[in-house]
Order: structure tokens, then sequence, then C-alpha cells
């Protein structure tokens, strides 16, 4: 069901939050709150969501491919197989969510906070994660095929069952070639080794 970024927060400021299956294509939701609304299978597709308070949101199976979420707060957001290809989520709050199985492909993560966060299955080919916080993720199953991770935070992280198109997992500089500067600290990596470091590939 199409709606307009006006009907929707209308709806919202009047006490509805089950907005399940809305479409809202290239929608302007810029610095919106839409803290514990239900966005199940919504269409968000290149939406504009810069700085909006998604914090306790349900956003499962949503497509929000190329979506701007720059700034935006999604701290225990659950984006369990939700499409977030190509989507801008620069220096976005992660804290607590989860991503289980959601595709990130080529999606812009700089500067992003995914501390606690999960992202177990996701599909991370190409996503740019410099300058991120990875602290105490969960990112067990994962794909990192062309994953740039320059000067990102990876302590405490969970790595168990990733892969890297059958790179060998014996040294972190060699698995990700793309880590200037990044920090592996008591991170445990797919072979079980765990590199209680610090680590730290200088560029």
């Amino acid at each position: 069901m199409r709606i307009t970024a006006e009907e929707l927060l209308q709806r919202y400021a009047a006490g509805e939050r089950d907005f399940s299956g809305v479409d809202l294509e290239r929608a302007n939701l810029v610095r919106a709150n839409l803290s514990k609304a239900n966005l199940r299978g919504a269409n968000l597709a290149r939406t504009s969501l810069r700085e909006a308070n998604l914090a306790y949101i349900f956003l499962e199976d949503a497509n929000l491919e190329g979506a701007d979420l720059i700034g935006v707060n999604l701290e225990n957001a659950r984006l369990m197989r939700a499409n977030l290809s190509y989507a801008n989520l620069r220096g976005v709050y992660f804290g607590w969510a989860s991503l289980s199985n959601a595709n990130l492909t080529s999606a812009n993560l700089r500067c992003a906070n995914l501390a606690c966060s999960s992202l177990d299955g996701a599909n991370l080919t190409n996503a740019d994660f410099s300058g991120a916080v990875l602290d105490s993720a969960d990112l067990t199953n994962v794909e990192f095929a062309g994953i740039n991770l320059d000067w990102t935070i990876l302590t405490n992280t969970n790595l168990r069952g990733a892969k890297v198109l059958g790179v060998p997992w014996e040294q972190p500089g060699m698995v990700f070639p793309s880590s200037r500067g990044a920090l592996f600290l008591e991170t445990l990596f797919p072979d079980g080794q765990i590199v209680e470091g610090p680590y730290y590939r200088n560029p």
C-alpha cells in the first residue's frame, strides 16, 4: 500500500505504530521520529531518512536499497533479512541492533557504530566499514568479499564461520587487505584463532 511521508507521520503522531508492508519509496523522512514503529516488509528504497530516530524499530524483510540513512539512530533495531544494499549508513548508530542475514552489499558504513550488534549470516560484499566500530559484534557466517576495514575497530568481535572467498586465515592483514590501521583485539577468527592482540595493522 502506497502512502505519503506526511500520512505516515500523521498516523504515527496519532499513536499508530503498525505500518507493515507500506510503500514509501523515495519518501522524505529526514529527522523523522519513528521509534518502535513496525515497518516489516516495507518498501523504503531510496528513501531519505537522514538523522531520523529509528530506535527499537521493526524493519525485518524491509527494502532499504539505496536509502539515505546518514546519522540515523538504529539502536536495538530489528533488520533481519533487510535489503540495505547500496544504502548510505555513514555514522549510523547500530548499538544492539540485529542485522542477521541482511544484505549490505556495497553499503557505506563509514564511521558507523555497530557495538554489540548482530550481523550473523549477513552479506557484506564490497561494504565499506572504514572507521567503523565493531566492538563485541557478532559476525558469524558472514561473507567478506572486497570489504574495506581501514581504521576499523574489531575488539571482542566474533568471526566464527566467516568466509573470504578461500583466503587463508593466517594473518588479519592477509584476510583483509583493505585494513590499514585496523585494530584487532581479542578477535575470534573462523579457524578458532583468537587474536588477543592488540594486532594493529599499520598503513
